[in-house]
């Protein structure tokens, strides 16, 4: 619902990024050099094989909340003891009567090895537009593993280390990218004793004022006063050089278009990852630029070499992308022009684009700014069940 007015208003967090990060996947693509190891189970093969390796494990449903979703299992000689929430501890001879308990495995689980620090509690920072604002300790007052204030932990205010402002740094960017500003990371302590992120919460509107409540900063008059400011000014659209803290809102725009079908010859999940591969790859007359707004990632557009071969040494190819929110307000074009004018300073002279035929949008996107139809690649993309053509468009910068 939320995410149909998109294209309407501002958000403080975006809807549609804040729907893709509830998946099991999302935090490791982001953060999963600060996590503890983790794997995303969809059988109970995969669990067994998981609680073997570990022992003693953590499994998080999608879009788990407050200690809800979540389980703890462990191994107890053949038996498997299950903990969920306050209920007493149960045992049971085998793994197969445990799944139903825990949910449905197809929707795939995130599983983590049980850390001995979660008895230390674990630390929320409150962080508003890549800003760290305030930090406080969740314990259990019972000793239980989990330590949330809906159960019975007990808070208190606590400094936030460099160590944490490091991992804020390192990954807030990338949330801002994709205009999630208001953010609630978790901390638990590691086996060595440093931060951990188990979890980075969208819209933890709630922590702020228990900062206050506990005699820190007035957090919620911080964030209002941000809020303000976000809402009198839109900032500068920008278009820069993409960096590797923009590669998840490039990802997630063009996820859009490979969900939509049509549009693109790729499929399935599109990560960060592999667009920070994409990134590091770029040779020295290629790259990848993004357009901006206030920090949030709108579009972006890439200039790759047609060929390594030394006679298609002029010759590029381009792709234009553009958040589906964002469209018809002209970003596309912006990028377009850019893009080309890049081709240039690189001396290209020769530029292609690859469309598939049922795109006639991005046809005439193309035609528009100067590309010609030169032909058509017969079934040559295979996709959906279906075969596909591609138009083929050249544009000559002379």
């Amino acid at each position: 619902m939320l995410r149909q007015l998109e294209p309407l208003t501002r958000f403080l967090n975006r809807p549609s990024s804040k729907i893709r990060q509830l998946a099991s996947w999302f935090l490791a693509d982001i953060a999963g050099s600060f996590t503890p190891p983790s794997r995303l189970i969809r059988s109970s093969e995969a669990l067994a094989e998981v609680l073997d390796l570990w022992g003693d494990v953590v499994i998080k449903r999608p879009n788990s909340t407050q200690g809800r979703g979540v389980s703890r299992l462990r191994r107890s000689g053949r038996a498997v003891q299950l903990s969920q929430g306050l209920r007493e501890v149960e045992t049971f001879p085998s793994l197969e009567p445990v799944m139903g308990l825990i949910g449905d495995v197809s929707e795939e689980w995130l599983v983590m090895p049980f850390l001995s620090g979660t008895c230390k509690g674990d630390k929320r920072v409150l962080v508003v537009d890549g800003e760290v604002i305030a930090g406080y300790r969740r314990r259990s007052r019972s000793g239980h593993w989990i330590n949330n204030v809906s159960f019975d932990a007990a808070c208190e205010l606590e400094a936030v280390s460099e160590d944490e402002r490091c991992v804020v740094a390192s990954t807030a960017p990338s949330y801002r990218s994709m205009g999630m500003r208001v953010l609630g990371y978790d901390f638990l302590t590691g086996d060595r004793g440093e931060p951990v992120v188990s979890e980075i919460n969208v819209g933890n509107i709630g922590g702020f004022s228990r900062v206050t409540d506990l005699g820190g900063p007035d957090a919620m008059q911080q964030l209002l006063g941000w809020m303000r400011l976000f809402g009198q000014s839109e900032g500068d659209l920008l278009i820069e050089s993409a960096q590797t803290h923009h590669a998840a809102a490039m990802a997630a725009i063009y996820q859009q278009s490979v969900d939509q079908g049509g549009v693109t010859m790729d499929a399935g999940l599109i990560t960060a990852e592999s667009f920070r591969q994409r990134l590091s790859a770029c040779g020295e007359r290629s790259g990848f630029w993004v357009l901006t707004l206030g920090g949030e990632v709108l579009g972006w557009t890439e200039l790759r070499a047609y060929s390594p071969r030394w006679g298609y040494r002029f010759t590029a190819e381009t792709s234009t992308y553009v958040h589906a929110s964002a469209r018809g307000r002209g970003l596309g074009s912006k990028l377009q022009g850019f893009v080309i004018g890049q081709a240039r300073e690189m001396r290209y002279r020769h530029l292609v684009a690859k469309v598939v035929s049922k795109n006639d949008q991005s046809v005439a996107f193309h035609l528009r700014h100067g590309f010609e139809h030169v032909g058509i690649q017969k079934e040559v993309g295979f996709l959906g069940n279906s075969w596909h053509d591609v138009v083929i468009l050249q544009c000559l910068l002379v």
